[in-house]
């Protein structure tokens, strides 16, 4: 299996809640993570009516600024780019109340390798 496959017979227990200018996507993590927080993906979706491209945006740490980072995603599906703002584990509703989003990550390299190793299969296999 290569790093990026999984099990396609995992349920992903998608759903879809629409708002006004976008709608929320969620569905199960294909990989156990750390925490029981991060099982879930969140994934902003900002759909124009004529889209000529599609874009993933990915954000950095701080939950402070994703509600400031979504306005990208309304200017870009106004100019005909539809967008995937994808929640990163350990940030909004994928981290626990109490952590200052992804922050510990950046506490030790330990913590670094081990977070990130999540998205890797062979890494775990490694640890």
């Amino acid at each position: 299996m290569k790093i990026y496959e999984y099990d396609k017979s995992l349920p992903l227990n998608v759903e879809q809640k629409e708002f006004e200018d976008f709608s929320l996507i969620s569905f199960d993590n294909v990989y156990e993570p750390q925490i029981p927080e991060s099982k879930r993906v969140y994934v902003y979706h900002f759909k124009p009516k004529n889209s000529w491209t599609k874009l993933i945006f990915l954000h950095g740490i701080g939950n402070g600024n994703i509600p400031y980072l979504l306005w990208f995603g309304e200017y870009f599906k106004e100019h005909g780019l539809e967008t995937f703002f994808t929640i990163l584990p350990y940030h909004e509703k994928r981290s626990k109340p109490q952590w200052y989003a992804g922050a510990f990550l950046l506490s030790l390299a330990s913590s670094l390798f081990k977070g990130f190793s999540q998205s890797c299969k062979r890494c775990e296999k490694n640890d």
